[in-house]
């Protein structure tokens, strides 16, 4: 789930195509974009153009503020985990299938985000 307020479209670029190259099909994620009613540039063309039909767009019908929109993530998605990631952050690779192996491997887990970065096990600073 990504929301976004008057994202740099080269940001976004950046984190579709993030996401994309991992994904594992509509199955097993939800991509869905959450613009909360921005005022520039022209976020939906964006998303139809990187995401080729694969990502959904859903625009705020009025700008509903920060936690309104992360609300509506959470209440939007319809996976078992959620990920809320912002329109000007990325996903390392691999970041799904590492987070899915841990996640199965422990299942009390609760995995946490250290800032802007998702750190496991294999590749924490020590």
């Amino acid at each position: 789930m990504i929301p976004i307020y008057n994202c740099r479209e080269d940001y976004l670029r950046e984190t579709l195509r993030s996401v994309l190259c991992q994904d594992p099909g509509i199955a097993e994620m939800q991509i869905e974009v959450l613009d909360n009613c921005s005022t520039v540039g022209a976020p939906e063309a964006l998303v139809r153009e990187i995401g080729g039909g694969r990502i959904e767009y859903h625009r705020q019908p009025v700008n509903v503020g920060i936690v309104g929109n992360f609300n509506a993530c959470i209440t939007r998605a319809c996976g078992q985990w959620v990920h809320i990631l912002h329109g000007d952050d990325t996903v390392r690779p691999d970041f799904y299938s590492r987070a899915r192996k841990g996640v199965v491997a422990h299942p009390r887990l609760v995995p946490r985000s250290a800032g802007r970065s998702i750190w496991t096990r294999m590749d924490a600073p020590d």
